[in-house]
Formats: structure tokens, C-alpha cells, sequence
């Protein structure tokens, strides 16, 4: 008797668990999955740490973003920035270049936000060297002012951090983790 009643007991938590998910928009899943499986690093962020400020610098990128500041956007890379676009190819864009594009986005795109921004990881694995590595998942809507139709993507970017003895900056950018090792960061 008791172990059948432990399986409806199961069996019902599961559907609630399910259902109470099913509730909640991806924004919130995302979150929740994210700090289940970091919650140290959610912790971490919410005190006075190297990861908070780190945080703060890639918050900073998506909030310029949606409002459109390129000055508070290009204050967040350091001087010999670079962004890779893809595994696939060499080319990779200057902090000038990366200025640039960003200005050209602004341009192109009459409303531009950010869903939500979920971090994955962050390590401060080089400090020695004043560097950390950021793994982000985010979701934007872009308008571009020729078409109506919105252009929504999930995306996960890999940055890299370093710390110039008093403010974190964007050293490196790349939207596909996989072309970084972890141990040791390709940073151009």
C-alpha cells in the first residue's frame, strides 16, 4: 500500500512540476534551469565579487544595445578587442570595426531588445593574468525598418573578460563557444 501511494505521490509531483514549467515563459525556464545549475554563480553575482562586475559589464553591452548607446556600448571593450564571427571563417573586427557595425545595426534595425540574458557561466579562471570567461544565452527581437516582421533569435555567446586592474572589459567576443577552449582562450 505504502509503495503504491509513493508512486501516485510521484507520479502527481511530476504532473505539477510539468505543469507549473509549462506556465512559465522560456525567459523564466532559462533562469531557473541556469541557476539550478549554478547557484553559486547566481549567489555570486548578487555579492560584491569579480563575477557581479563581470556581469554587470555584459548587462551593460545589452542594455546599449536596446537603447542604442554607442558610447556606452564601445566602453565596455577594451582597446584591442576583438569579435569573431564564426568558427568558419578568419575575419574578425577591430573595436573600430566593431563600432562600426554596431552603428550600422542601430541603423538598420528600428527597434531592437533583448528577450532575456541568462548567464551560464562565468570563471575567473586566469587571474593571474586578469582574465574570465563568460558562456551567455539570450534571446533578441529585432524590427528592422524596412519590414515589419520581427527577426527572433536564441543565441549563446563566449566572452572574454579582462581586467585592467580597476574595470572588467570585453577582450574577446564570439558567438560559438565551441571554437574556445576553456584552458586556454584564443584571444586573437
Amino acid at each position: 500500500m505504502e509503495f503504491i501511494l509513493g508512486v501516485m505521490t510521484s507520479i502527481v509531483a511530476t504532473f505539477l512540476v510539468a505543469y507549473f514549467i509549462s506556465t512559465l515563459t522560456v525567459k523564466y525556464q532559462k533562469l531557473i534551469i541556469a541557476t539550478v545549475k549554478k547557484p553559486n554563480l547566481y549567489i555570486s553575482i548578487f555579492r560584491d565579487t569579480d563575477e557581479k562586475n563581470i556581469a554587470l559589464v555584459i548587462q551593460k553591452i545589452f542594455t546599449s544595445w536596446n537603447t542604442k548607446n554607442v558610447e556606452d556600448y564601445i566602453a565596455c571593450w577594451s582597446d584591442d578587442a576583438v569579435k569573431i564571427i564564426s568558427s568558419n571563417t578568419d575575419k574578425k573586427f577591430t573595436k573600430a570595426a566593431i563600432k562600426g557595425k554596431f552603428i550600422v545595426s542601430c541603423e538598420t534595425y528600428s527597434s531592437i531588445s533583448t528577450e532575456y540574458l541568462v548567464f551560464n557561466d562565468i570563471r575567473v579562471n586566469y587571474p593571474e593574468m586578469g582574465l574570465a570567461i563568460v558562456d551567455v544565452n539570450y534571446r533578441f527581437l529585432l524590427i528592422s525598418k524596412e519590414s515589419s516582421l520581427p527577426v527572433i533569435e536564441d543565441t549563446n555567446e563566449l566572452y572574454v573578460l579582462e581586467n585592467d586592474g580597476k574595470n572588467w572589459k570585453i577582450k574577446a567576443n564570439h558567438d560559438h563557444f565551441v571554437a574556445f577552449s576553456p584552458r586556454n582562450p584564443d584571444l586573437g
